[in-house]
Parts: C-alpha cells; structure tokens; sequence
C-alpha cells in the first residue's frame, strides 16, 4: 500500500478491495446525526445507510486524519510507504496595519499574522 500525502488530502493506492475494506471499517466512518429522523420522516427511501466514510472510494482522505489511518494500518500489520508531497509553508515577513483604509485592532492584526504565518 502506498499513501501520497499532500496539503490536505491523502491518496491511497491499493486494491479497490482494500480500500473498500478501510471504508467499512468502524474507524473510519461516522454515524450522521439526522439519519435517524430523516429517515422517519421518510425523506430517505433507501439507498443510503446514514453512515458517512472519511475515505471516499477513490482512496481520498483528509491530511488531519492520517495519523489515525497509520496507527491503524500499524495495528492490523498492513506495510505501506509514504510519499510526502506537501509544499511547505514559509512565514510571511509582510506586515499588516490596514486592511483596505480601515486601521485593525491588536487582537486583529495578531488573527491576521497568525493566519499568514500558519501557526
């Protein structure tokens, strides 16, 4: 198995089995909220089984979940390589005091540097 990691999805190439296979795993899948009521109020009229899958069948799954995929492979035994390609974030040296011709409060200005800086 092989995991392609970018910014904020993962790639998972392996045999269609086994991905199906991570999908139905119960780690990997929650329960949505409302099925249950939609289901009574007969909007649902089969077809979907009010789970939602954190890997799509393409093999996709968000970067924030990979930590819980690798732990999982490692305790069921599964070998896999992973190839990071992640562009890296560098810190924004710009400073900013305006937005537009509006001056930003502190805790403005320190949001902002946060979100430039990626911290």
């Amino acid at each position: 198995m092989k995991i392609q990691i970018n910014n904020s999805k993962c790639k998972i190439f392996a045999p269609f089995g086994d991905i199906l296979e991570l999908r139905e795993n119960p780690n990997f899948k929650l329960r949505h909220p409302g099925f249950f009521h939609a289901k009574r109020a007969g909007r649902i009229s089969g077809g979907w089984d009010g789970w939602v899958r954190q890997i799509t069948e393409a093999g996709m799954i968000s970067t924030g979940l990979l930590p819980k995929l690798l732990a999982h492979l490692k305790e069921e035994g599964i070998e896999y390589t992973l190839v990071d390609n992640r562009i890296e974030c560098k810190p924004s040296k710009k400073k900013i005091g305006k937005v537009g011709n509006l001056e930003l409060r502190d805790y403005q200005l320190e949001a902002v540097e946060s979100l430039l800086n990626n911290t």
